[in-house]
Formats: structure tokens, C-alpha cells, sequence
């Protein structure tokens, strides 16, 4: 499982791992938080085991033991990523992984991730393939995110846990995105996400990760008017 090399860093090395749901595997139901927990971007940021994408080129869960050693060790960060918790207030930028995780699990096109620090669980994201329309998008047309909505992917619920906050992981993590993208969806020239504009620091998060803000925004969400950003693919 080969991964993108980089800079480790004193902060550990950040790797994302896709969680498509094996056959035959249960989540374990979240419970209450360990005593080192596992491991929405910085703060208020908002079938089969498949390669990592990571800085340092380690294979996460890579084991001589061959596809069972693999299959459990996605097994197991699909069971951290439930018990992944948000700063208090964060809940109105993002919903926690134990209701998105499920929700992708049920829709083709949508591609769950992990964010590893270390092999510890940090993080967590999608990436779907359908990108959606809408009113209130502005300037434009007023119901288009992009030009080209068929060659982009979209990033949604992206967050990192409490814990990792601050640390710089959701831009390293973001920096890692174009490769976990074009293996998800070869036909992709972008991927785009929304993050509102009442989360500044999650706006800070994606620029410094590599996400250009495209001038558009997003005026039809509950919680207010979002930044539409744009990471070029090609």
C-alpha cells in the first residue's frame, strides 16, 4: 500500500485511510472514551481496505499477516472514528462521525476516510463524487458550487478531534487530499468544500492546506452563508 511521501515532522506523521466498509464487518457501537482516546478541521474546522495516502510513505496497518491483519486494522478505525469528539460548539459546523459514517456507508459514490497521526485515529472525512446543486449560490448562476460539477469531488464532514487540535493536522491532512481524490474519482479536475463563515478558523485550516476560496457563496444553509473553496486537481 504505497503512500505519498513527506515531512514527519515533530508532530508525527499524518496519513488518511480510506474506511470502506468491509464485507462482513460490524462497527463496534461508540462507548465511553478510553483512557487514550483515538486519536471537523482545526478548531471549529469544520468493496474493500483500500491504500493510504501519507507524508512519510509508512503503510498504515501494513502487517506480514496479509488481508485479515488489514481488514481488522480498518475494522478498528472505523470503531475509533465513532468516538471522535468535537470541542464544545463545534457541533453547529459539522456532525460528528457517528452519524456520518453510516449515512456514507448507504450512499454509492461516497468515500469515508480517516485522518491517522501515527497510526493513532485524529481525524475524519468524505469525499462524494456527487457534487450538489442548490439556490443561493452566489455570483453565478445561483445553483451551481462549480462550472464543471461532473469533474469534481466534494469534501464533506471533515473534523479532527479535540485532542489533535491546533497542531497543524487538518492542513497537513488537507495536503494529502489530491491523491485519496483521484483514486476515489479519476475523473475529477477539483475537489470543493463549503465551510461557513461563521468558522474563520476552519477557513484558515483549508486555505493553508491548499483550498483557493473561488469567490462564491453558499447563501441556503441553516446555519448561515458559507466560503465555497476549491482545490485544483489538475
Amino acid at each position: 500500500m504505497p503512500g505519498v511521501t513527506g515531512s514527519t515532522g515533530h508532530r508525527g506523521a499524518v496519513e488518511l485511510l480510506r474506511l470502506d466498509k468491509p464485507d462482513g464487518v460490524s462497527d463496534e457501537p461508540p462507548g465511553e472514551a478510553r483512557d487514550e482516546p483515538p486519536g471537523e478541521a482545526s478548531r471549529d474546522e469544520s468493496g474493500g481496505p483500500r491504500e493510504a495516502r501519507d507524508e512519510s510513505g509508512r503503510e498504515p496497518g501494513d502487517d506480514p499477516a496479509g488481508a485479515d491483519a488489514r481488514l481488522a486494522f480498518i475494522a478498528r478505525v472505523r470503531a475509533d472514528v465513532l468516538r471522535l469528539r468535537l470541542a464544545p460548539g463545534q457541533g453547529r459546523f459539522v456532525d460528528p462521525p457517528v452519524v456520518t459514517l453510516p449515512k456514507a456507508d448507504a450512499v454509492p459514490g461516497q468515500v469515508p476516510f480517516a485522518v491517522l497521526v501515527d497510526g493513532a485515529t485524529a481525524g475524519f472525512g468524505i469525499l462524494d463524487k456527487a457534487v450538489p446543486s442548490g439556490t443561493g449560490i452566489v455570483p453565478g448562476d445561483g445553483s451551481s458550487l462549480t462550472a464543471a460539477p461532473e469533474r469534481a469531488v466534494m469534501l464533506r464532514s471533515f473534523l479532527i478531534e479535540v485532542r489533535w487540535q491546533g497542531e497543524g493536522v487538518a492542513r497537513r491532512a488537507c495536503r494529502l487530499l489530491p491523491s485519496l481524490a483521484r483514486e476515489a474519482a479519476p475523473e475529477a479536475e477539483e475537489v470543493l468544500a463549503t465551510v461557513k463563515t461563521a468558522n474563520p478558523a476552519g477557513y484558515r485550516a483549508y486555505t493553508a492546506g491548499g483550498f483557493e476560496d473561488t469567490g462564491r457563496r453558499y447563501l441556503g444553509a441553516d446555519a448561515g452563508p458559507q466560503h465555497v473553496l476549491s482545490m485544483p486537481l489538475v
